[in-house]
């Protein structure tokens, strides 16, 4: 090996940073318009107008340290469980041969699954074959490189997943530059049948870091990691779309999905930043399943469509929520969701909810926040919990369209009838409008809100002992500054900057 050829080789935690390199000037229209088998529907989703290049694309080709599917054996844009199958053998193939675990997927459609398998991929699961420890993808870009779990090869009675297995050390795990599309709307699943996107089972170590990635489409639940004490998420830039509406359909409302549902351990935080949760029928984040009780910071995210809460959760260190727009209710979710579903509400329900559990005295920093169109309340707090809200200072907190059902009793903040359960606030504006109901049923509450902009509400409520510096009947001469729809996600144009990565 040169001295140049020692240079370039890079190391895992490299790798990472230098994958999700991206812009340029190469457009997704031009290569999908000469790639016939590549070519896909137009998404939902919107994507920038695109300006056709005067010569032909040069895609990246496998950085350092990742192998090509192609080279494996893999076959690109065939929908057959055949192919699925081989692919998946490939994927295997080429993950054990690349130092990192990560394995390149060129431009196109790469069918995944296996029959009679439904954790079509195990990595790390002893003499499987199913994939290395530590797994991960990297594409060309979200609009060029799609990963399709293959309709054929759906296991009746289970679940159907990537699954990390449990007990193992999967180091750094990147997915990054693609979509994962689970395809669920074109299968059929009979009562006891389910598909999560990716889980990561117990007692995981894993650095797991989701960068310009989308995941979509996926009948139950999008990320799931339970009973790991050491396991790290970060989520950049990334869109989920489409998570859990088949399985609240299925269940008739009595079942949800939930976008991530990963365990935070005492002492880490999860970090999501720059990133859109669309048409959710659950939660954005739901804690229910983890005894974790760690940190999670949520900056500069958009989030419309979903049916249960932003975050679910039974005791947290601490959430912090920084420039992000939340909006529950919209007519697409209402339209995707069967009668069922919308008879439990399950259709834009709320903002933040606490769960039982062992845990207790959540903090909640909220800066420039905006929430809006909740059916019913906005925020509720269990029996015997207690939060701390902080925020306000650096951006106001504004909470709009509450009870839009018309529900007999609703409130924006809401403690249980147990005098243990209680808010203490250290908020600075507080900006509520349109509620069919009172601000406040918090009697056993405390602290201070500085000034408190209301309109169109019921009245103030109940207050406790909670002081409140100012308060004006009208509009707020201010607003929170949280991002539009298309300023976060993914970007859809393909990876270009090869500076630092190899082209093969």
């Amino acid at each position: 090996m040169t001295d140049d050829e020692q240079q370039r080789k890079l190391s895992r935690r490299e790798l990472l940073g230098l994958v999700g390199t991206a812009g340029g000037t190469v457009l997704t229209g031009w290569y999908l318009s000469q790639n016939q088998p590549f070519r896909q529907e137009p998404p939902t989703e919107e994507r920038p107008t695109s300006v056709e290049p005067s010569n032909p694309p040069q895609f990246r080709g496998p950085p350092d340290g990742t192998e090509s599917i192609a080279d494996h054996g893999g076959t690109v844009g065939v929908d057959t469980p055949e192919a699925a199958e081989e692919n998946v053998a490939a994927i295997h193939r080429a993950s054990t041969a690349a130092d990192t675990s990560t394995v390149y997927l060129p431009p196109g459609k790469w069918y995944v699954g296996k029959r009679d398998e439904p954790e079509f991929l195990n990595p790390g699961k002893a003499g499987a074959e199913l994939g290395a420890a530590g797994l991960g993808f990297v594409g060309e870009g979200p609009d060029l490189t799609f990963l399709v779990f293959q309709k054929d090869t759906l296991e009746q009675g289970g679940g159907n997943e990537i699954s990390y297995v449990g007990g193992t050390d999967h180091g750094d795990v990147v997915w990054r530059d693609l979509t994962y599309d689970g395809n669920y709307q074109n299968m059929a699943f009979d009562s006891g049948t389910r598909q999560w996107g990716i889980d990561i089972e117990g007692d995981t170590t894993a650095n797991f870091t989701l960068q310009n990635f989308r995941l979509r489409n996926i009948q139950a639940l999008g990320l799931t990691a339970s009973g790991s004490s050491d396991f790290r998420l970060t989520v950049d830039q990334s869109t989920f779309r489409n998570i859990g509406i088949g399985r609240v359909n299925q269940a008739d409302g009595s079942a949800l999905g939930h976008a991530l549902g990963p365990t935070v351990p005492a002492g880490r935080r999860l970090t999501v930043t720059n990133s859109r949760f669309e048409l959710i029928s659950g939660n954005v984040i739901d804690f229910s399943r983890s005894d974790g009780f760690g940190s999670v910071l949520i900056q500069n995210c958009f989030a419309t469509g979903i049916g249960d809460t932003l975050i679910k959760e039974k005791g947290m260190q601490e959430v912090h929520l920084s420039n992000v727009f939340y909006q529950a209710h919209t007519p697409e979710l209402e339209s995707a969701m069967n009668q069922g579903a919308i008879e439990q509400e399950r259709h834009g329900r709320g903002f933040l909810k606490q769960i039982s559990g062992p845990g207790n005295g959540t903090t909640y920093v909220l800066e420039n926040v905006e929430a809006r169109n909740m059916l019913r309340r906005a925020v509720n707090l269990r029996n015997g919990k207690h939060w701390r809200l902080r925020g306000g200072r650096n951006g106001p907190i504004r909470i709009r369209n509450v009870n839009m059902n018309g529900s007999d009793e609703s409130y924006v903040w809401r403690e249980s009838t147990d005098p243990q359960s209680y808010f203490e606030f250290d908020i600075g504006t507080m900006i509520t409008d349109r509620v069919q109901g009172l601000v406040f049923d918090c009697p056993s509450s405390r602290g201070v809100v500085d000034t408190l902009y209301q309109q169109h509400t019921s009245g103030i409520g109940s207050t406790g002992r909670i002081e409140i510096g100012s308060q004006h009947q009208r509009a707020a001469p201010m607003e929170p500054n949280v991002p539009s729809r298309n300023a976060v996600g993914i970007n859809p144009l393909p990876v270009s900057d090869r500076r630092q990565l190899r082209i093969k």
